[in-house]
């Protein structure tokens, strides 16, 4: 009998302990499964930014721009696509400093912005990419033709007016990818206080205090910058593409342009962003990728 009692309580231990392994395989099962799910859930949010002051007039300019516009069009369509239609709840649009045609470009804007469900139909998706290669180049030639592209980009004003009304969807993942040289200048907008300034510009990258081997102790031990005491901007993600110090004399420009636009979005409270110099599109087009897909 008690032989019979011992194997009984023996058999018990070992469907107990069956049951306590079977139990944490099906809670971690569900974890996992929560994981993946949550991973599916994210919705992309993106927005463009378009510099189309004078430095659409360099060489090449116009076509790399659009070539970098196509391919973040490409990429977002290729997501929407493949993204189970049930969770789909994706957002792309484009803005622009300076504004070239005001009478004709919220046209362009309203063909430019897609907001992509459930209910966007197959034939939505694979219209992205045309319609971007098709609309973002009579951008540029209306640019061209406006004195307005001479007065600069307002870029800093955009993020100070426009990011967090235009930008920022709650529940999605936000990303900001601006193509510009890095200067920040606009005729009508030139704040200072102290060695703060909303401008980096040919003279400030030319000046004796900063063309010298040592420019970045004098910008921390002076404070130097970009003015901002605006709110944070924890739920966006930026992407710089085109910094370029074109005929500037400082051997350092591009590092310090780089320098002054990365302390600006650290001030800001930008969790995440990569500022990257001008290079080939068919180069740039992975850091793309990469940044957008979160790889």
């Amino acid at each position: 009998m008690k032989y019979i009692i011992s194997v009984l309580t023996i058999l018990c231990l070992l469907y107990s302990c069956r049951k306590e392994e079977i139990t944490h395989k099906s809670i971690s099962k569900v974890k996992t499964e929560s994981r993946t799910i949550k991973k599916t859930l994210d919705s992309l949010n993106i927005s463009i930014l378009l510099d189309l002051s004078d430095r659409i007039g360099y060489s090449n300019q116009k076509e790399n721009d659009l070539k970098h516009v196509v391919n973040i069009a490409e990429i977002f369509k290729n997501h929407v696509m493949n993204k189970k239609s049930i969770l789909l709840e994706e957002h792309l649009q484009v803005f622009f400093e300076p504004d070239p045609h005001p009478d004709k470009t919220d046209d362009v804007v309203a063909e430019l912005k897609f907001d992509i469900t459930k209910n966007s139909t197959k034939e939505t998706m694979t219209s992205i990419k045309k319609k971007y290669k098709e609309f973002i180049p009579q951008l540029y030639e209306w640019a061209k033709e406006s004195p307005d592209t001479k007065n600069g980009a307002d870029i800093w004003r955009f993020f100070k007016d426009n990011v967090t009304d235009y930008c920022i969807e709650e529940g999605h993942r936000n990303i900001l990818i601006i193509l510009t040289d890095g200067y920040l200048y606009h005729q009508g907008n030139i704040l200072k206080k102290g060695k703060r300034t909303t401008r980096i510009n040919q003279k400030l990258l030319n000046s004796t205090t900063l063309n010298r081997q040592d420019w970045k102790t004098i910008i921390d031990k002076n404070n130097m910058g970009i003015l901002w005491e605006e709110g944070e901007l924890k739920d966006l993600e930026i992407l710089v593409l085109g910094i370029d110090k074109h005929d500037n004399k400082n051997p350092n420009a591009e590092d310090i342009i780089k320098y002054y636009w990365s302390n600006w979005f650290t001030e800001m409270g930008v969790q995440k962003f990569k500022i990257k110099r001008t290079g080939k599109p068919a180069h740039l087009k992975k850091v793309i990728h990469d940044f957008i897909l979160d790889e």
